[in-house]
This record gives structure tokens, C-alpha cells and sequence, in this order.
């Protein structure tokens, strides 16, 4: 399975995320905004884009690994700026376990980065 970055400025909501991603069979890594420059050794990012600083991350992350997989995780819907990431998929809070497991084998299955941003 993949590495996946987890980064939410909620820690408890990053406890929840980072489990539910090693649930469906995946290895989390868990962001701090203290490592913001770590943009590598995960093969994937799950991302809150309403926090100002995991979209800073996500933008860093997509101007130093344009390749990258995406994934946005948020209870707003995506707005341009968001959108502008190249998020693979973005799901709306709250979403389900299975849910996540298909975002997250959609991302790594993906050609590359930047494709139409799917919203469920």
C-alpha cells in the first residue's frame, strides 16, 4: 500500500483522518506546520483546503511535485483556489470509510496530478 501525508490543522481531526487511512490498508504520515518543507516520502496528500495552513502545503506540494496525487477532504465545496490544486478527488465532510478507500485508490491510480477535480 501507499504512503499518505494527512495534514489538518485539527489535530483531532487529523487523529481521525491518519486512522481512517491506515484502516483502509494505507501507511499515514501526519503533517505539522512545523515540516512544511518536507514535500516528499509519501506517495500521496490528503489535505483539509480551508485551513490557510495545510493550503499553503498543498500549493507547495503541487509547485515542487506537480505529479503528485491530491486528495481535498473539506465541508466546503471547492472553490476556485481549491480547484486550482489539481485535486484528484474532493470529498465533502462527512464521507464514509469506503468512501475515502476510493478516493484514495482513485489518486494513486491516476496518470498524473492536475486532472479534473471530482467532487462526491
Amino acid at each position: 500500500m501507499a504512503t499518505i501525508m494527512v495534514a489538518d490543522e485539527h489535530d483531532e481531526v487529523q487523529r481521525l483522518l491518519s486512522h481512517m487511512v491506515a484502516r483502509v490498508g494505507h501507511t499515514p504520515v501526519l503533517w505539522t506546520a512545523a515540516q512544511s518543507e518536507a514535500l516528499h516520502g509519501f506517495e500521496a496528500l490528503l489535505v483539509e483546503p480551508a485551513r490557510p495552513g495545510c493550503f499553503r502545503f498543498a500549493q507547495a506540494a503541487r509547485s515542487t511535485r506537480p505529479e503528485l496525487p491530491i486528495v481535498c477532504v473539506s465541508i466546503y465545496p471547492p472553490t476556485p483556489d481549491v480547484r486550482a490544486l489539481g485535486c484528484v478527488v474532493h470529498l465533502l465532510k462527512p464521507f464514509s470509510l469506503s468512501e475515502l478507500e476510493s478516493a484514495l485508490e482513485q489518486a494513486l491510480l491516476a496518470p498524473s496530478a492536475g486532472n479534473t477535480p471530482a467532487a462526491r
